[in-house]
């Protein structure tokens, strides 16, 4: 059983939790283009179950080969809307153009 956050009414002003910066989706399209295929995890501020997966994810982040990119719901809600992302922690597989290759958790 897999459990997750749903909504985003609370938001911290910051999250300690993830190794390394989160991004923004500066594209209004909310695809999120890159130059290799993308592991991408969407989180939320506070979330005990986005907190829970942390050191999974920092592990898998040291020893995977694809790019890995980490976004905060609250600056990203295009991309959050472009890949149906309303619930947390969600994982998306990507390809270089931004098109779902799966939507599996990586670990």
């Amino acid at each position: 059983v897999i459990l997750m956050c749903v909504g985003a009414q609370v938001r911290p002003p910051s999250y300690e939790g993830m190794e390394g910066a989160f991004e923004s989706d500066k594209d209004q399209s909310g695809k999120l283009v890159a130059d290799s295929e993308q592991m991408v995890l969407f989180f939320m501020n506070g979330c005990p179950h986005c907190k829970k997966i942390e050191s999974k994810w920092n592990d898998y982040k040291k020893g995977t080969n694809l790019l890995t990119r980490q976004f905060e719901v609250s600056a990203a809600p295009n991309a959050c809307k472009t890949y149906g992302i309303n619930s947390f922690p969600q994982f998306r597989h990507l390809d270089a153009s931004g098109e779902v290759i799966g939507t599996d958790r990586p670990f």
